[in-house]
């Protein structure tokens, strides 16, 4: 992070983290920020071994048997995270994640407030405004997933191929954040009540560098020139450097099936327009 981009940080938090001295030497709020960012992008304060949480119970607990958070998170183009949810969901609650968030059951019961259907670029054909996410998610009239299978026809395969390529970005998201915000790449010993607050922190962070990169020479920003994926002109894939950056970190998992909804006849209406959208 530049000393500009520190300072102009400084500036927006100030009045948040400022308070009455207590004793006669007070740690300066340049100082606390500072260590604050330390601890966040180095992750070196915290052990590699997870605590349960106190009285916890079934709650916390994953189905790979370890206790976790879900981070449910929505990206711009720009890799900018634009709806987080961070919560933790019981054991017996796997399948339905998705129904168990705010943002997830909102979505599901058609309450979102979206903008209303438009018509495709060029076309007479309406469709709905729609999320993408992979086969974790269920198919629905305001979320598209990948169609299931091997055995696949050219429209399909080539659908996919597009859901895939668009895809790529929220994962590109997930995984700079990562890379740049090392307490995330290690078990978190904290509280879970406080372990949300690191993560919403991690957050904001990614959020407000990514941002005011445009402002930064490229070797400064947040996101330099290749360190996310990329593609060639022959359209094949090239990985970014955040692939190396968080090479054999394994604190990140997936969450497993997130809803057991079944997909209406709208939803898979509105994914065979995209897929014919797209021949």
């Amino acid at each position: 992070m530049s000393a500009s981009r520190f300072d102009e940080l400084l500036h927006r938090i100030r009045s948040h983290i400022n308070h009455a001295a207590t004793h006669s030497s007070p740690v300066k709020l340049e100082e606390r920020l500072a260590v604050t960012l330390r601890v966040l992008a180095s992750g070196n304060s915290q052990q590699s071994v997870a605590q349960t949480p106190p009285n916890a119970g079934s709650d916390f607990f994953n189905y790979k048997g370890t206790h976790s958070l879900v981070l449910m998170a929505v990206c711009d183009a720009n890799y900018r995270l634009s709806m987080v949810e961070i919560g933790a969901y019981r054991r017996e609650s796997d399948g339905g994640v998705l129904q168990e968030c705010m943002f997830g059951r909102r979505l599901l019961h058609g309450t979102l407030d979206l903008p209303p259907p438009a018509n495709l670029p060029g076309s007479t054909t309406t469709v709905p405004h729609v999320f993408l996410g992979d086969a974790a998610f269920p198919l629905h009239q305001n979320l598209m997933q990948p169609f299931p299978g091997t055995n696949l026809d050219d429209t399909q395969r080539i659908y996919n191929y597009r859901h895939s390529r668009a895809r790529r970005v929220i994962e590109n998201s997930f995984c700079i954040l990562a890379a740049r915000w090392r307490i995330l790449r290690r078990p978190i010993d904290f509280h879970p009540d406080k372990t949300v607050k690191v993560v919403k922190a991690c957050v904001a962070l990614h959020n407000y560098l990514s941002s005011t990169d445009a402002a930064n020479t490229p070797a400064t920003r947040y996101v330099p020139p290749r360190f996310s994926d990329s593609f060639s002109s022959a359209d094949d894939v090239v990985d970014g450097e955040w692939r190396r950056v968080a090479a054999g970190d394994s604190n990140l998992l997936d969450a497993g099936q997130l809803s057991k909804a079944r997909a209406t006849r709208a939803a898979i209406s509105a994914r065979n327009d995209f897929k014919s959208f797209f021949l």
